[in-house]
């Protein structure tokens, strides 16, 4: 006589259900934990000090921006001073700065330079130093922005 299909029992596991609730319970926990904890940190980084400096800090780099396209135009090479602070420049235009080779001395270095009083950028300006026909070295400085303000911008707390 041929045997019944045994139907599956229900419940069959009662270990394997408990340890997927716990498993899941937990887990549940843990994403509770990490959205408040979430949520701090997007408290804490939209608090009114963190705005500020954020805004301090656009300000700066649009000045620098704003300076360096007074004295370069896009696509112009340029050269930077290795002793100076190059990353400031560079993140204020690096992505339309066009760089050559340091010692090209044909083309205007990128310089930026401390100096308090109106027309800074918290108390920078940017300058481009070309050799003159004579061997003398021309200085120019940017316009058409400033950020008032002296000394080292504020740091984001973390």
């Amino acid at each position: 006589m041929p045997r019944a299909a045994s139907s599956p029992a229900v419940g069959g596991r009662p270990g394997l259900i408990v340890a997927a609730l716990l498993l899941g319970g937990v887990g549940m926990v843990a994403l509770v934990f990490g959205a408040a904890d979430g949520t701090t940190s997007v408290a804490a980084l939209s608090g009114p000090a963190q705005v500020s400096a954020s805004r301090l800090d656009n300000a700066y780099y649009s000045c620098l921006d704003i300076q360096i396209r007074s004295l370069v135009a896009p696509g112009q090479p340029v050269t930077f001073d290795p002793r100076d602070n190059v990353a400031d420049l560079l993140r204020a235009a690096g992505s339309w700065l066009h760089a050559a080779p340091t010692d090209d001395a044909s083309v205007p270095q990128l310089v930026l330079a401390a100096r308090a009083g109106p027309g800074t950028c918290h108390g920078f300006v940017v300058e481009t130093r070309t050799r003159g026909a004579a061997g003398r070295i021309e200085v120019r400085v940017g316009t058409g922005a400033s950020v008032p303000g002296q000394g080292p911008l504020p740091r984001p707390e973390l």
